[in-house]
């Protein structure tokens, strides 16, 4: 019975990396495809970052990177995700695949990477077929933000001394930085701050 559970599992999951979820694939031509796409699992072998996509006529998925694309959008439940290529730095040889938080004059991106100071962790399951252990590996969401102008993005502190680095890098409005100051925003509402300064501020300069 275990081995029969085991095949289905291997079935359903082989199923659903054969298929994909339905995408929207961003191409550098300014076009867009239809399909059902995903973020390829070959990204912890390096630090090239591809995307795995297929339109509805094709039955095989397919690779496509930065030379191709400009990112994709992932549909889940009628929500959207869109992730984008985004060059990190002058040392980096690919760019990464970042989430799409907000988007504006500054544009604040996601990315979940492991943990480094969390311990991971284990628990247990337990049914007729006996006893079985689960590890567990935490993830923290990075968040970065970049300016239309700039070339390379800022990666944003969630921990002490935030209020210094968002009031530096909005130092040219100061209602933002009032609110800062007044902990009207906070450190768990990154995407607030993004969104009132493209709201109340681009005008500004």
């Amino acid at each position: 019975m275990r081995n029969l559970s085991l095949i289905i599992l291997l079935f359903f999951s082989g199923f659903i990396l054969a298929q994909g979820t339905e995408a929207v694939l961003h191409l550098k031509t300014g076009n867009s495809l239809d399909g059902y796409g995903m973020l390829s699992a070959t990204r912890i072998l390096g630090d090239h970052e591809i995307v795995l996509f297929r339109k509805e006529s094709e039955k095989v998925l397919k690779e496509w990177d930065e030379t191709q694309i400009t990112g994709i959008t992932l549909i889940t439940n009628d929500k959207e995700t869109e992730f984008r290529y985004v060059t990190m730095d002058k040392g980096t040889s690919h760019p990464q695949l970042l989430e799409i938080i907000s988007e504006g004059e500054v544009t604040l991106y996601g990315k979940n990477v492991a943990a480094s100071k969390a311990e991971p962790y284990t628990y247990t399951t337990a049914d007729a077929n006996g006893i079985e252990s689960h590890t567990v590996y935490p993830k923290k969401i990075v968040l970065y933000i970049k300016r239309s102008s700039e070339q390379f993005p800022t990666k944003l502190t969630t921990l002490k001394g935030w209020k210094k680095e968002v009031k530096y890098y909005f130092s040219d409005c100061e209602a933002l930085i009032k609110k800062v100051d007044e902990d009207f925003f906070t450190k768990d509402n990154v995407s607030d701050i993004v969104e009132f300064y493209n709201d109340f501020c681009t005008d500004q300069k």
